[in-house]
């Protein structure tokens, strides 16, 4: 700055010595001048910055494949992701109580002084998936002020700030290498917390964010296999709920509202409940088997109840409305992973970088 300021003083003098006109003149007709070579200088740094594409969406919607498939393409590019698997973290959050209540008695015994299993299951979901949130602040004091501070909030605080260090750990990284001209692809589920957080950096890259969506009950068909996987792989952590596709669903989609908003799907409400139903009753017949599962299966139903309550509807529905959905977060395009391959995805990813 301070040799920009020198240069402007000298070339100021000078051009009013050769022009033989005013200071006031020579100040104008630099000033405009000035604007522009700091203008050019700026978008010639902004040409060295590393492009960013953040590929977001539900689990399951093919995200980690459509990035594969791009780096086999853009060697040159990196690739960033959640140090913590925020797709487990979620699942083991969110999953349901039982699991919960068997594996952290103590802490299960603490909330339920205050909180009804619904509701330790909501602070569950989004005190921890969605710790910004307001809901999940007032449950958070609730416990406070009933369990005087014990050790549960302390560890609950502490899976809270290991999460967001983390996060905040990968932005500042992708920021990084960003500035030194190396392009990112980013991997992650909690686009609400990079978008906040680029707002409030200010941060200036060029950078996309690409929402990969995959339609509800393509959605729901895969999260069924993904069971049957983790089923034959004993690994029963990464079993998902017969409602998650659907909470999955409804964190990044809502109800379509204005007829200018992008419609994303059409479910008809008793399909919906169709389909949640008939995963809850394969995995019923699983958990004969897998006695672990029982409670969560067995417990599904009341997690349906409080999805529809928070559509608007009672549980069971009677009617046959047709609701239509859209997404919830900006995007600058879409991509449809039922309808594209990962390869093919990878192809309009790299024509559109």
């Amino acid at each position: 700055v301070e040799l920009l300021e020198r240069f402007r003083s000298d070339l100021k003098f000078n051009f009013r010595q050769e022009n033989n006109i005013s200071e006031f003149g020579a100040r104008k007709a630099l000033s405009q001048g000035f604007r522009l070579m700091m203008l050019s200088s700026r978008s010639m740094i902004q040409r060295t910055d590393g492009k960013v594409i953040l590929l977001y969406g539900t689990s399951t919607s093919g995200k980690t494949s459509l990035c594969k498939e791009f780096l086999n393409k853009n060697l040159s590019w990196d690739v960033e992701g959640d140090d913590i698997s925020l797709d487990q973290f979620y699942v083991a959050m969110s999953q349901d109580i039982p699991l919960f209540k068997k594996y952290f008695p103590y802490k299960y015994h603490l909330l339920s002084r205050c909180m009804s299993d619904q509701e330790i299951s909501l602070f569950l979901f989004h005190g921890i998936m969605h710790c910004k949130e307001t809901a999940s602040k007032q449950a958070m004091q609730r416990i406070l002020d009933t369990c005087n501070q014990d050790s549960i909030i302390e560890d609950m605080i502490k899976d809270i700030e290991v999460l967001l260090a983390a996060q905040q750990d990968m932005f500042h990284r992708i920021m990084r290498l960003s500035a030194s001209g190396v392009s990112v692809i980013v991997d992650t589920m909690d686009f609400e917390f990079f978008y906040q957080f680029k707002t409030l950096q200010n941060w200036e890259c060029p950078i996309q964010f690409v929402l990969v969506y995959c339609p509800f009950e393509e959605l729901a068909r895969r999260v069924n296999a993904r069971n049957r996987g983790a089923l034959t792989k004993s690994s029963l952590g990464e079993y998902r709920n017969p409602v998650f596709p659907l909470l999955q669903y409804l964190t990044f989609f809502r109800l379509k509202l204005h007829p200018k908003e992008m419609l994303t799907d059409k479910l008809n409400v008793a399909t919906l409940l169709k389909i949640v139903e008939e995963q809850t009753a394969e995995s019923l017949q699983v958990s004969s088997i897998k006695t672990e599962l029982s409670e969560i299966t067995h417990k599904s139903r009341e997690n349906l109840e409080m999805v529809f309550q928070q559509l608007g509807f009672k549980y069971p529905p009677s009617d046959d409305t047709v609701l239509g959905f859209t997404p919830i977060f900006y995007c600058d395009y879409m991509i449809n992973t039922q309808e594209v391959s990962a390869k093919d995805a990878a192809e309009i990813i790299t024509s559109r970088s």
